[in-house]
């Protein structure tokens, strides 16, 4: 049985990629809900083994490793179909409601929430793994955002929160760490999850964590080019470690040290709270880091 779940999710990121390469078309290839449902249910189960296991037993790991790969060439080629612009009628409105569908189920949405807490405090840092789950949260986010209609900014802020931690950050900081090795796409993933974190919801805390404030010191020392939004962010964490090196220098001076907290953030949204409050403190111009949209991570 395992082995056949193996060759499922195997046959997924093999054959749907060739399908759309090869221009098959969308309503003869087997891209359903229903699949997408159900590799995401054997991600979650596989998930549970290995979080009640004392260790993370081979198996499971495997098992979970496939079928999130599948589910990132899934939502890929969702991606490649939605930019073919031969789809028929009936095509690109199947195409959609997979899509709104995919988005509007809330185990699914909040599944990615546990596998990178799970990644996080079960130490599962391998690479490729972590790649394929940052890139298919960054993809389902992205089509969260693109359908606004049906899902509201405050229901995407209050998602967004479930990461402004540093547990949820420590896969992001991981995969930093090769930030001149890995694609355009996976950086593109990491920067954008940052920028909403300390940007969005004025949370630097949570990117207070190792190895993710010395990545950024390599970044600068090695003067990394970087787009606009990318590199605000760059100057605004190192504002950011600054203001918090001199903030302990003076606690320590008096005789007191004030508890910085940096588990804890406000995780107050950019709708609610001025983020000029926060930019000030940390000695920046106002508006170092504006608020943008999260960009589709395939192409």
């Amino acid at each position: 049985e395992v082995r056949d779940k193996d060759n499922y999710s195997w046959l997924l990121y093999f054959f749907l990629p060739l399908a759309a390469e090869i221009d098959i078309p969308f309503n003869m290839i087997q891209i359903t809900y229903e699949v997408f449902h159900y590799i995401a249910g054997e991600t979650i189960h596989n998930g549970l083994e290995i979080l009640f296991h004392e260790g993370v037993p081979e198996e499971n790991m495997r098992t979970l490793t496939g079928y999130l790969q599948a589910q990132r060439c899934f939502m890929e080629v969702l991606s490649l179909y939605e930019q073919n612009s031969y789809l028929e009628s009936i095509e690109r409105y199947n195409l959609k409601l997979i899509i709104l569908q995919i988005v509007r189920t809330r185990n699914i949405r909040q599944h990615y929430i546990f596998l990178i807490r799970l990644a996080s405090i079960k130490n599962m840092l391998q690479k490729q793994y972590l790649e394929n789950l940052v890139v298919a949260n960054h993809i389902h986010l992205t089509k969260m955002q693109q359908l606004n209609t049906s899902f509201s900014e405050s229901e995407m802020t209050t998602h967004i929160k479930h990461f402004a931690l540093p547990e949820m950050m420590k896969p992001y900081g991981f995969l930093l760490e090769n930030f001149r090795e890995n694609s355009a796409t996976l950086n593109d993933c990491i920067f954008t999850m940052m920028h909403h974190v300390a940007g969005d919801l004025v949370c630097p805390q949570a990117l207070d964590i190792k190895p993710i404030p010395e990545t950024i010191q390599q970044i600068v020392k090695q003067n990394v080019s970087l787009c606009d939004d990318w590199q605000d962010l760059i100057e605004y964490m190192m504002n950011y470690y600054r203001f918090k090196m001199k903030a302990e220098g003076r606690s320590s001076k008096g005789g007191s040290r004030k508890d910085n907290d940096s588990s804890t953030c406000s995780q107050t949204s950019k709708i609610s709270q001025d983020k000029a409050t926060q930019t000030s403190k940390l000695q920046k111009a106002n508006s170092s880091i504006s608020a943008s949209s999260l960009k589709v991570a395939v192409g």
